[in-house]
């Protein structure tokens, strides 16, 4: 699981950074459009609670990932679904956290 992650999650998240934020960042300006405005341990939990606990963006996140395997890895994936949906998504709120700063511009701030 260990390898899967980090020769197949990990190189196509950094790839698909740019959509991952967008992908958050629409849902919060719909969903939240005051969260530049809440405190940093705020906006870091909300961001994890969305991505844990609303199934819409996770949904859309296996998607934007799961595009991009191999059959093998696919197959993988089928295989160990919940396990690799997790770490995943685990992965997802870490490189979304660490981002924080681009996500939630308030022009009334």
């Amino acid at each position: 699981m260990e390898a899967f992650q980090n020769r197949t999650l990990r190189p196509i998240l950094t790839f698909q950074n740019p959509l991952i934020l967008t992908l958050v960042g629409g849902y919060l300006e719909k969903y939240c459009p005051r969260f530049a405005r809440l405190s940093l341990d705020s906006r870091l939990a909300y961001v994890r609670d969305i991505l844990t606990r609303d199934s819409r963006p996770k949904h859309v996140l296996v998607g934007l990932v799961a595009g991009h395997f191999t059959q093998e890895e696919f197959a993988f994936f089928c295989a160990h679904e919940a396990e690799v949906r997790r770490r995943l998504v685990d992965l997802c709120i870490e490189r979304v956290q660490d981002q924080i700063d681009q996500l939630g511009h308030d022009d009334d701030a």
